[in-house]
């Protein structure tokens, strides 16, 4: 096993080369070459083995990760969302973004090859190619815009799973469940039959000036 792994790690290190490969990778298809080609000059190949954490949830970072060949798994508050390998990119919400803040644990669960762009570099590189730097932030908002509505959504399923319900209720519902007073005029009695009752506004208090009132008209 440990013969096959570093065969592996041979295989990988040749892959590394191979930059020109790199250009044409599918998730810089809209992108110019000359942009792409750019960023290429400035990255940094990392071997990474399983088990390796290539970024983890809630701790600051400036890098953005291209994985090119391997393997890893996709967590957000302990609980796995994605298995993610050739080609994607990671981690371009902190580069791209101003929280630089991880918004999940990435783990490597094979040898995998990825390669690493600093986040000073890459905003460099934008402001050369404004056509390039458009896309990113296009990209960038739609990611961000997916990524926040899964936040609201997991907020309200917490707050559910705590109080019940988070979403307003109606008044009716907030007297009956809540409160424990229930308005329907119709209630049951332990014989299992309906009796009505009529709910008496509640009466307010004469004032000072009604009970003079009513002294003199008397």
């Amino acid at each position: 096993e440990d013969y096959s792994l570093l065969r592996d790690a041979a295989k990988m290190q040749n892959l590394s080369d191979d930059k020109e490969s790199f250009c044409d990778l599918a998730c810089f298809s809209r992108l110019e070459r000359e942009f792409v080609s750019a960023l290429c000059e400035q990255l940094e190949t990392r071997l990474l083995y399983p088990g390796n954490v290539l970024m983890k949830e809630n701790e600051i970072g400036n890098e953005m990760f291209i994985l090119y060949a391997g393997m890893c798994k996709v967590a957000k508050g302990g609980i796995h969302l994605a298995d993610l390998g050739n080609g994607v990119v990671i981690g371009e919400l902190a580069v791209l973004g101003s929280d630089k803040r991880r918004t999940a644990t990435v783990t490597i669960t094979s040898l995998t090859l990825v390669y690493v762009l600093n986040g000073d570099v890459v905003h460099d590189i934008l402001e050369r190619f404004p056509n390039a730097k458009k896309i990113y932030d296009h990209e960038y908002v739609a990611r961000l815009l997916h990524f926040e509505l899964h936040k609201v959504k997991d907020e309200i399923e917490h707050l559910n799973n705590f109080y019940g319900k988070a979403h307003p209720m109606k008044t009716a519902d907030v007297r009956k469940h809540i409160m424990g007073i229930d308005d329907d005029p119709t209630t049951l009695n332990s014989g299992g039959k309906s009796k009505k009752f009529a709910i008496e506004p509640p009466k307010e208090e004469e004032s000072e000036f009604q009970k003079r009132m009513t002294q003199v008209q008397t």
